[in-house]
């Protein structure tokens, strides 16, 4: 089955970016509230809580990943016999994960307080424990209630389904939300929507994949060779998301561990925002990852080679200029947002910017690297790169916490960056040529440097124009940020044409784009 790609991508990306700047705009306006009417704690809790469950997550293993790559191919090949059998599997699989999250889930709640560096940070009409509570049953709610039924969608590339259907939900319940807090003031009563907000949308997912995909249902078992070939694949996500969690969620546990809820409360602001546009990149290339699955079972191997370097191209040049307004926006932001109570010294928040650009850099390559199926053959990648994460965040912290809070933050800032820099993109990068491409490292890994460099040079250059804008409150400081935002547009893109423009990459990249804006239906 040959999909639409162009398509399905454009679709997906135009619901995908109206779904996220609901689920961006909503949880902003929430954020605010908890933050004006209830404290900057609250959101410490809502962090640690999160991340700790996000560990728990692990007992999912990565069969979501591995069976939405195997759906690629029975997609290609119209084979909907091998779709049934993998979502009766799949389905008895998430059960089985969701009990054993809850299992170990309420065997943490006695553990607790050691994630917090001083409990008399929580306030005092908070039960961290009941709170805990709700937000397991967030997590595990989504196994127990037909979660599984996502992948049939992303196999399809029709995302935009979802995307919809969690608008609609977020919508909705962020009136909800807004009233409780507004009017009652209680935490409680936020955190008890979440777990009906999770129930209800994979409720919805559950009836529009029955509506859409009629023929495709539960039933059938798969051979041996095939439950050999997914417990294969099911190995390698399991150790890239160990890697994963090792670099990011235990990050927000140690800042909360050492530091406390506060520091790990406005560190949650600045995450805020970084999640948010990364939420947009993910969109980007979420959107083609069927498509490109489709494409490396029915194209030749150079013609993935040629599209995954211009596709790379376009998509570090929005996040490079994601980057750019990072450094100049942030602390704007912040000081009319929060206060300046919240703002961090200029080299935490550079850190924090550099490493939104290069945990993100190598995003595409990953997009090919879960479309070929390469886990296994990644899988000491994540858990090397993770074990350092952890490591140089802890002596970080402890060696830097003498000298002040938002110091030893940096040094957390800092173990990820390392990690990315000199174990997780070379050795990802290397794992996908090696197995796939095997030709045009050098070039490659030349293009991404240039355009770093490019960023970094229109940045440093920039500097000097936008320190002369002052960072002030009230109706200047609104009008000074959107003279800020619109240098932001207009002075990064013309100077990278200006250096871009004669390049090879850039001519192709016209070549490759214009006609899939312009066409209706462009099969690639």
């Amino acid at each position: 089955m040959i999909l639409e790609r162009t398509k399905n991508t454009k679709r997906n990306m135009l619901w995908g970016v109206v779904n996220k700047t609901i689920k961006i705009i909503c949880p902003f306006f929430i954020r605010t509230i908890i933050i004006k009417k209830l404290g900057v704690e609250y959101l410490g809790l809502n962090s640690m809580f999160t991340s700790l469950l996000s560990v728990l997550s692990l007992f999912e293993l990565g069969f979501d990943t591995a069976v939405v790559y195997i759906m690629y191919g029975a997609v290609a090949a119209d084979d909907k016999k091998k779709l049934k059998a993998l979502f009766f599997y799949f389905r008895r699989i998430y059960w089985a994960v969701g009990l054993a999250i809850l299992c170990v889930g309420l065997i943490c709640v006695p553990f607790l307080p050691y994630f917090i560096e001083n409990i008399d940070q929580v306030p005092a009409e908070i039960n961290i424990y009941w709170l805990y509570l709700l937000f397991l049953a967030q997590t595990v709610s989504s196994y127990f209630f037909g979660g599984y039924r996502n992948s049939i969608f992303h196999a399809f590339q029709r995302q935009d389904i979802i995307n919809n259907i969690m608008s609609i939900v977020t919508c909705l319940f962020f009136v909800i939300q807004f009233i409780l807090l507004f009017l009652f003031k209680n935490y409680y009563y936020y955190a008890f929507t979440l777990p009906i907000i999770s129930i209800f949308n994979n409720i919805l997912i559950f009836y529009a994949s029955r509506k859409n995909y009629p023929d495709i249902y539960p039933e059938g078992k798969l051979s041996k060779g095939e439950k050999k070939e997914l417990v294969k694949i099911v190995k390698g996500c399991f150790f890239s998301k160990i890697g994963g969690v090792l670099s990011t969620s235990f990050d927000n546990l140690i800042i909360s561990t050492f530091l406390g809820l506060s520091i790990l409360a406005y560190y949650s602001n600045y995450s805020y925002i970084v999640t948010a546009i990364q939420g947009f990149m993910v969109v980007l290339y979420t959107s083609i990852q069927a498509g490109i699955g489709n494409s490396v079972i029915l194209d030749e191997k150079e013609k993935n080679y040629h599209n995954m370097r211009i596709i790379t191209f376009v998509y570090d040049w929005v996040l490079g200029w994601c980057t750019y307004c990072l450094v100049f926006l942030f602390q704007p932001f912040i000081t009319l947002w929060i206060g300046s109570e919240g703002i961090f010294p200029k080299t935490t928040l550079l850190l924090i910017c550099m490493n939104f650009y290069i945990s993100s850099q190598d995003a595409i390559l990953g997009v090919y690297k879960a479309a070929l199926g390469i886990w296994w053959k990644d899988r000491y990648r994540c858990i090397v790169g993770g074990i350092f994460n952890l490591c140089v965040n802890v002596l970080m912290v402890l060696l830097l916490k003498p000298y002040g809070a938002y110091t030893a933050l940096s040094g957390v800032v800092i173990s990820t960056i390392l990690s990315q820099i000199f174990i997780l993109t070379p050795w990802a990068t290397w794992i996908v040529f090696k197995e796939y491409f095997r030709k045009g490292l050098r070039e490659y890994i030349t293009q991404l440097m240039l355009f770093f460099g490019v960023m970094v040079v229109t940045v440093i250059s920039s500097a000097p124009l936008f320190a002369n804008i002052p960072i002030t409150t009230g109706s200047s400081g609104w009008r000074n940020l959107a003279v800020k935002l619109v240098l932001c547009v207009i002075i990064p893109n013309i100077l990278w044409i200006l250096l871009l423009h004669r390049t090879k990459l850039f001519q192709e990249a016209k070549k490759f784009l214009i006609p899939r804006l312009k066409k209706k239906k462009v099969k690639a």
